[in-house]
């Protein structure tokens, strides 16, 4: 009995001394601004924060009838001695956060611990992150200025004006005149030669952008001088548009066509073609509603600059470029038709207001005019043995003004 008793006082004692080798650090966690409780995972680590205790601790979630967390409190049991141990909260979307405990009290089972206060994370971890390298837009090659056209981003059925007017120091007004910075482009090239003999507005509005590779800006001694080997001549300040690979043989070509009320037309068509020693170019217009250009360009289409009739253009032009491998010899044939017609109508109404009669008068007047011109050119250029040039053209044209037949007068007086 004796024994019994002795083992029955020894449990109870154990029981007490196992109760009293742990205290429950007892907090919670909450969102800083909203003031709301979160449900984070809790560990205890030594001092050091290197050295984890616990690795996850029992947290409650007590929701209202709606679902919301009302209360969400953590219990982590550590040894019941004085000691230091640091509370980390983390929570994915939250920066983690570390709390300093101290176990000063060991004879309570439960030590209530400051509350945790978490803030939003201010940066997203990427699985992957790919680094693209900028492309250089416009860098120097001795003297030449060379802008490369793929690294600029272009809409859709841009054509050569827009990618110009996109380059660095470089302006261009209305009339399709070229400024880099502030020195005037004379010529505008294709691939190092010329270009409709220099007419910079159907290579800026007829070439799309994207067969483009560099754009070179410098100073051009002329053919003969180069071949000569002379430097004591004039240079052009040239700009020089470069294809890619894959556009300088072959072809391209674009049309346009669009129809409206009240009979009104309009049709366009641009064709591009290479060989290695020749070049072919077709260029048409026909339209009746004195189109002369893209619309959007600046300053153009104001009230004031409208036209005050009905203007019809049928144009087409064509250029067949010869050059040598050895660019020594060169012929040019061009072709031009252009025909345009003029309707003008005015009606004029005027009513005087005089004592017993108001004089009426109609006034109403037709003008039409029309012209058309055709021209040929062709250019054969020789450089060795010896310089030629030969220049052949051949231009006619008529110009018609019809007659004003309907120009009446009519008065009427009322009493």
């Amino acid at each position: 009995m004796k024994k019994f008793l002795v083992m029955m006082i020894a449990l109870v004692l154990a029981i007490g001394t196992q109760a009293q080798e742990t205290v429950t650090l007892v907090g919670q966690v909450q969102d800083v601004f909203l003031k709301r409780p979160l449900v984070a995972k809790i560990s205890v680590y030594e001092t050091d924060s290197t050295t984890c205790v616990l690795d996850s601790v029992r947290v409650e979630r007590i929701e209202d009838v709606n679902g919301d967390i009302i209360i969400a409190p953590y219990y982590a049991p550590v040894k019941a001695i004085q000691h230091d141990y640091l509370i980390r909260a983390e929570l994915q979307g939250y920066d983690v956060e570390w709390l300093k405990v101290s176990v000063t009290n060991t004879t309570e089972k439960e030590l209530a611990v400051p509350l945790i206060k978490m803030r939003r994370a201010r940066h997203v971890t990427l699985n992957e992150v790919v680094v693209t390298a900028t492309k250089v837009k416009m860098f120097y090659r001795g003297d030449t200025l060379i802008y490369d056209a793929t690294a600029f981003n272009m809409p859709d059925g841009s054509m050569l004006d827009d990618l110009i007017r996109q380059m660095p120091g470089v302006t261009m007004n209305d009339g399709g005149e070229i400024f880099v910075n502030g020195k005037k482009v004379d010529e505008l090239l294709l691939n190092s030669r010329s270009f409709f003999g220099g007419n910079k507005q159907i290579l800026l509005e007829n070439l799309p952008y994207y067969t483009v590779k560099h754009i070179k800006v410098y100073n051009k001694k002329d053919k003969r001088d180069e071949v000569l080997g002379r430097d004591d001549g004039p240079k052009l300040y040239v700009m020089d548009v470069n294809l890619k690979q894959e556009y300088q043989r072959g072809y391209i070509a674009n049309v346009e066509g669009a129809a409206g009320t009240h009979g009104r037309w309009l049709g366009r068509m641009f064709g591009l073609g290479f060989t290695d020693l020749y070049r072919f170019t077709l260029l048409g217009n026909v339209n009746n509603v004195n189109e002369t250009q893209h619309i959007g360009k600046t300053g153009n289409w104001t009230p004031d600059r409208r036209p005050r009739s009905l203007i019809t253009t049928r144009s087409v032009r064509s250029e067949i470029d010869y050059q040598s491998r050895d660019q020594m010899i060169q012929e040019t044939f061009r072709t031009e038709f252009v025909s345009t017609s003029d309707n003008q109508e005015m009606r004029q109404s005027r009513e005087q207001f005089l004592m017993g009669s108001n004089p009426l008068s109609v006034t109403e007047r037709t003008v039409k005019s029309s012209n058309w011109k055709l021209a040929l050119e062709n250019i054969f250029t020789m450089y060795v043995p010896f310089y030629m040039m030969i220049n052949t053209d051949f231009n006619y044209g008529s110009a018609m003004a019809g007659p004003t037949p309907c120009s009446n007068n009519l008065a009427k007086g009322y009493g």
